[in-house]
C-alpha cells in the first residue's frame, strides 16, 4: 500500500490505497423521485461523470425507475436507506415515525439532526465499499449535510445538483434534535395527534 496526495479546489487529500472515493449527489423531491424526468437527469449525469455505482434513498418494496435504468445499463445499484422496520435498531424509530405522522410537521422541510445523520452515515457505509465514482440520489435536504460528511471522511464531492434545479440550495425550515423535536411537538401539536 502507498500514499497518494491529491489537490482539488484548494484542498489536500491523502489516499492510503489505490483510489479516492468520488461522489456525485443528486437531490430531489420524493414526490418526483420515481419520474421519467428524474430518470433522464440521472442518465445524463451517469454519462457525463462516468458513474460506476448508483445509490438511491428509496426504501420502498418495489424497484424505482432509476434502479431499472441502472440494471438496463449494467451499472451496480444500491438502495441505501434504512427500511422502517430497521429504524429501531439504529435508534431513530421515534423521530422518523413522528416526522411522518405528526400533523404539525406536515408540509414543513424538517431535518432531524440525529435521525438524518444516522441515515446518511448508513448510506455512506454501504457505498464506500464499492469502487469508482458513485451517484447518490436522495432527498434534496440531504445535499449539503451529505456532502459535508463525505468531505469529512476524506471523500471527494465531484458535484452536487438537484432535480428540479430550483431545489438546489434549499435548506430545512426546521432542524431539530430529539429534545428539540419533543419541545416543538409540545408547543405546536395536539398531543393526541401524535
Amino acid at each position: 500500500m502507498y500514499t497518494r496526495v491529491y489537490i482539488s479546489r484548494d484542498r489536500l487529500y491523502l489516499n492510503f490505497g489505490d483510489t479516492l472515493k468520488e461522489y456525485l449527489i443528486l437531490g430531489t423531491s420524493h414526490t418526483s423521485q420515481d419520474s421519467l424526468q428524474l430518470e433522464s437527469s440521472a442518465v445524463a449525469l451517469i454519462d457525463k461523470y462516468k458513474i460506476s455505482l448508483v445509490a438511491e434513498e428509496y426504501p420502498c418494496d418495489d424497484k424505482s425507475r432509476v434502479c431499472a435504468m441502472a440494471a438496463r445499463r449494467h451499472i451496480p445499484y444500491l438502495q441505501v436507506d434504512l427500511f422502517p422496520d430497521e429504524w429501531s435498531a439504529h435508534g431513530i424509530d421515534w423521530e422518523m415515525r413522528t416526522r411522518s405522522n405528526a400533523p404539525c410537521l406536515q408540509g414543513i422541510d424538517v431535518r432531524l439532526s440525529h435521525a438524518d445523520s444516522v441515515r446518511e452515515h448508513f448510506w455512506l457505509d454501504k457505498v464506500e465499499s464499492a469502487l469508482g465514482r458513485a451517484l447518490i440520489i436522495c432527498g434534496y435536504l440531504h445535499l449539503d449535510f451529505l456532502a459535508g460528511s463525505i468531505r469529512a471522511g476524506g471523500g471527494i464531492v465531484v458535484d452536487k445538483c438537484a432535480f428540479p434545479s430550483s431545489l438546489l440550495g434549499t435548506t430545512p425550515t426546521l432542524t431539530l434534535s430529539p429534545d428539540e423535536l419533543t419541545k416543538y411537538l409540545r408547543e405546536h401539536c395536539d398531543v393526541d395527534q401524535i
